[in-house]
C-alpha cells in the first residue's frame, strides 16, 4: 500500500471566523489613507482601496483620486493598532508608521485591526519556522564554504606550481636573447648619431 500525503495549506488550518476575516481583507475596503510627508507630518487623507494580497504577503492600496499606489510588506509590520475614533495604524520596527487609515465606522476599523493583526502574527510564526530552516542552511553553507576554500587553495597551489615549473624550463634562455637585443639596439643608436 502507498502512503497518503495531505496538502494542508495555512488557510486550511484557520477556523471559520478567521477565514471570513481573511476573505474580507483580500476583498478589500475603501479607506481614507493619510498622506504623510517628512517627519511624520500629515497632509490630510485621500480615498484609497486597501486590500491584502492573495498570498498574504502585502497590504496594498490604490488611490481613487490620483494615480498613487503602494504597498507594505506584512513581514515589516510589527503591530496593528486602532487610532482615534475610526483610524488604524500599521506600525513597523521602532513604532514607525507604515500605513495610516481612516474607516467609515469603528466596527469596520475593529474588524480590520483584528484581521490584520492575525495575519501579522501568522507571518511572525511562519517566520520563526523559516528562521530555523535558514539557520540549518547557513550551517550547511558554512561547512560547504570551508570545503570549497580548501579545495580552491589546493587548486591555486597546483596552478602556481605548474607555472613555476614552466618558468624553470625557460629561465636561463631569456637573458641571453635580451642581452643580445640590447647590444644590437645600442649599436644602432651609435651608428645613427
Amino acid at each position: 500500500m502507498g502512503s497518503i500525503f495531505s496538502c494542508v495549506t495555512e488557510e486550511d488550518k484557520l477556523d471559520k471566523h478567521e477565514q471570513e476575516r481573511l476573505d474580507l481583507l483580500k476583498k478589500g475596503e475603501r479607506f481614507g489613507r493619510r498622506k504623510m510627508v517628512a517627519m511624520g507630518v500629515s497632509l490630510g487623507s485621500e480615498p484609497a482601496m486597501v486590500r491584502l494580497s492573495d498570498d498574504q504577503s502585502t497590504v496594498s492600496w490604490a488611490s481613487a483620486d490620483a494615480p498613487t499606489f503602494g504597498s507594505v510588506k506584512v513581514t515589516s509590520v510589527q503591530n496593528v493598532k486602532p487610532a482615534g475614533a475610526t483610524g488604524l495604524v500599521l506600525l513597523g520596527k521602532g513604532n514607525s508608521k507604515e500605513l495610516e487609515l481612516e474607516t467609515a465606522d469603528a466596527a469596520t476599523r475593529d474588524l480590520w485591526v483584528i484581521a490584520l493583526q492575525e495575519v501579522v502574527e501568522r507571518s511572525k510564526m511562519s517566520g520563526k519556522h523559516n528562521e530555523a530552516e535558514l539557520e540549518a542552511q547557513a550551517q550547511e553553507l558554512s561547512e560547504n564554504k570551508a570545503e570549497y576554500w580548501a579545495t580552491r587553495r589546493k587548486e591555486l597551489h597546483d596552478v602556481e606550481a605548474a607555472a613555476a615549473e614552466r618558468k624553470k624550463k625557460y629561465a636561463g634562455a631569456g637573458m641571453q636573447f635580451t642581452a643580445q637585443a640590447l647590444a644590437n639596439k645600442s649599436g644602432s643608436f651609435k651608428s645613427q648619431g
